[in-house]
């Protein structure tokens, strides 16, 4: 007697697994639960791509060719460019941008990319390779 009733308690929850099973199934099928998924999974996709390529823009790898390597000096042998020495190009470009430098605001040029920009004393960051070029003088 206490087998046949163990037999039947296994039976029944054999059979209550694979309804809950295909029950499962149906609901996921009826909520669209497995479509959300899969949408969610490309959405994560789509997030790390567009992670990477913001990195790409915040910190960028710019090719050494592309530098203006105009004025070297020669230090132990080696040649190595100075980052704060200004081309005569990037001489000009600082002189039109000061007259539209206020108070709060300096010139900056980056070491690597040579890049010159106006921007707030406060988000500047010489950790990113930035160099202050001209500060506001009253």
């Amino acid at each position: 007697m206490n087998s046949d009733l163990f037999l039947v308690f296994l039976v029944y929850l054999l059979i209550s697994i694979v309804v809950f099973l295909i029950l499962r199934q149906v609901m996921c099928w009826y909520w669209k639960i497995n479509i959300n998924i899969s949408l969610q999974e490309e959405q994560i996709k789509l997030q790390k791509e567009t992670i990477k390529l913001l990195e790409k823009l915040v910190n960028p790898k710019t090719d050494l060719s592309t530098v203006d390597v105009t004025q070297v000096h020669l230090k132990n042998g080696e040649n190595e460019r100075d980052p704060r020495i200004l081309s005569d190009k990037e001489m000009e470009e600082v002189n039109s941008k000061i007259s539209f430098l206020t108070k709060k605001e300096v010139i900056v040029i980056h070491s690597l990319s040579r890049v010159i920009k106006r921007i707030q004393k406060c988000d500047f960051d010489e950790t990113r390779g930035w160099i202050i070029v001209k500060e506001f003088e009253e």
